[in-house]
């Protein structure tokens, strides 16, 4: 499983709620993938950090602390399905492309 763990950037008051969330995972042996902004929030450790916008579109579940929480799942809805669309198209050109001529 891989938990994916963001904040509104300058949310000090996350760190408790953070610390506790990075436990639970180790804990439970539950991949997390924090944002840098939550990352920032705790002490240091050794912990897989992104981007908002390189978040990872195949997790598990997102956890989001703080507001604006709207945006930070609508904006990884518009990358995976732009993703999602790049994929199908290439996926047609290969197989446009691995057809067999029709000689008729």
């Amino acid at each position: 499983m891989r938990i994916g763990i963001a904040v509104k950037p300058g949310l000090a008051d996350a760190r408790e709620t953070l610390v506790g969330v990075e436990q639970w995972l180790r804990d439970h042996a539950v991949d997390g993938v924090w944002t840098q902004e939550a990352s920032d929030l705790l002490p240091a450790a050794a912990r897989a950090v992104v981007t908002r916008e390189t978040l990872p579109v195949d997790l598990d579940l997102l956890l989001v602390l703080g507001g604006g929480a709207g945006g930070v799942l609508l904006g990884r809805g518009r990358t995976r399905r732009r993703r999602d669309q790049e994929r199908a198209a290439r996926r047609r050109t290969r197989q446009s492309a691995e057809a067999p001529p029709d000689f008729d």
